[in-house]
């Protein structure tokens, strides 16, 4: 199945059209053209990634977001991924603003395995849904707005680093319960856990790429 989510752009002004939108059950998808992307197309080829901030309750999912968005602009060959904020281009900030999971899937514990044995008036959870929402923000960095005024030679422009290109993304996805993979007892809390973690390393993995495309096409 095709994956869901949720995204919202900001356009800077009017381009060229470079992507066409496929409606289907699920969302929007982005097909390329031949253009070059609009980032180049301004003068910006190296990008410099600043650490993610994390806003929500899960410890250590800022990390999976910066190695995702990472390795997608790494791979990119119009735009370069570099080290030093002063030799971007432009800064690209990335803020985590949930990352969470809750209750999708129902049952009577005696429904679960082994079946029969627990009481039926009991409710537990079979499946758990886990959302990732993520923002992000690319800004000239100064000394690239400082070049491009003096290119231009417009000295009276503003001297104050533009934002290039923003957006808010949101994706879900279901996860098995502890119970569902054959595990119960005291640990079923860390092995729901675990199976979050994961979950939200795949979510952020796929995220990155329509991040990627967005931001390259500024639709």
């Amino acid at each position: 199945m095709p994956r869901n989510f949720i995204h919202f752009g900001l356009n800077i002004k009017a381009i060229p059209v470079l992507a066409l939108f496929l409606l289907n059950c699920s969302g929007y998808y982005l097909v390329h053209s031949n253009q070059s992307n609009v980032l180049s197309q301004k003068g910006v080829h190296k990008i410099y990634i600043a650490p993610v901030t994390n806003q929500s309750f899960h410890p250590g999912i800022e990390i999976a977001v910066f190695n995702e968005i990472q390795k997608v602009i790494f791979s990119n060959d119009q735009v370069r991924l570099v080290h030093k904020v002063e030799d971007a281009d432009a800064i690209l900030d990335a803020k985590v603003t949930q990352a969470s999971y809750v209750q999708s899937s129902i049952t009577g514990a005696n429904n679960i395995f082994p079946r029969e044995v627990g009481p039926k008036d009991i409710s537990v959870a079979t499946e758990y849904t886990a959302t990732l929402g993520c923002q992000f923000t690319l800004t000239e960095t100064q000394s690239f707005r400082d070049a491009q005024r003096m290119k231009a030679m417009k000295l009276t422009m503003s001297s104050q680093p533009q934002v290039l290109w923003s957006g808010l993304f949101a994706r879900n996805k279901p996860f098995p319960g502890n119970n569902q993979i054959g595990a119960f007892g005291t640990t079923s809390a860390l092995i729901n856990n675990s199976e979050f973690d994961r979950t939200l390393k795949e979510l952020a993995e796929n995220m990155m790429f329509d991040v990627h495309d967005s931001m390259l096409t500024m639709f």
